[in-house]
Order: C-alpha cells, then sequence, then structure tokens
C-alpha cells in the first residue's frame, strides 16, 4: 500500500501534464489535417484548370468541326448550282466554277 501513496499524492499534477500532452497531441493532429487539406485544395485547383483546358479544346474542335462543315456544305451546293445547265452562268464565272470542280475532282483522286 505504501507504494500507492506517491502517486496518489501527485495526481494533480500527473493529470494535468497529461492534459497538456493531449492537448499538444490534438494540435499536432490539427496542423497535420490542415497541411494535408491545402496539399488536397492545391491538387484539386490544378487538376479544375486542367479539366477546364481539355473542355475548352473540345469546344473549339467542335466548332472548328461546324465550320468545315458549313464550308463543305456552301461549297457543295456551289458545285451542284455550277453542275446544273439549266443556269445560265456568264463565261467568267463559269470557268470560276469548272476549276473548283477539277480542284475538287483531284482532291477526291488523291
Amino acid at each position: 500500500m505504501s507504494w500507492i501513496l506517491p502517486f496518489l499524492k501527485y495526481w494533480r499534477v500527473g493529470g494535468i501534464t497529461l492534459l497538456g500532452i493531449s492537448f499538444v497531441f490534438t494540435l499536432w493532429l490539427a496542423q497535420q489535417r490542415g497541411q494535408e487539406r491545402d496539399r488536397l485544395r492545391e491538387e484539386l485547383t490544378r487538376s479544375t484548370r486542367i479539366f477546364t483546358a481539355q473542355i475548352r479544346l473540345l469546344e473549339q474542335s467542335r466548332i472548328d468541326r461546324e465550320e468545315r462543315d458549313e464550308f463543305r456544305t456552301q461549297q457543295n451546293k456551289k458545285f451542284k448550282t455550277a453542275a446544273n445547265p439549266s443556269v445560265e452562268f456568264d463565261d467568267a464565272l463559269r470557268s470560276a466554277y469548272d476549276s473548283l470542280r477539277e480542284r475538287q475532282r483531284s482532291r477526291t483522286l488523291r
């Protein structure tokens, strides 16, 4: 029983010490969690920037494809109009259409 008396005598000091150690440990855990949160926030920001850039590239390629399709449609309309013998054109316009048709034929033969 005599070996318990020194522990009982200083129980308050031991409790305060234990509370102090647990408080410091809690602060350390909070700091680690804050650093992890900051690292994840930076990674998320970087991923968001990359994703936004990829979306911009996809949107630009879609717009370019639509413009190419529209241009091809217009050119095909011009070729069909030029191929129609019932429509009368002056000689300069007819030769321009013929040269366009020849260029299109040479592209398709490649």
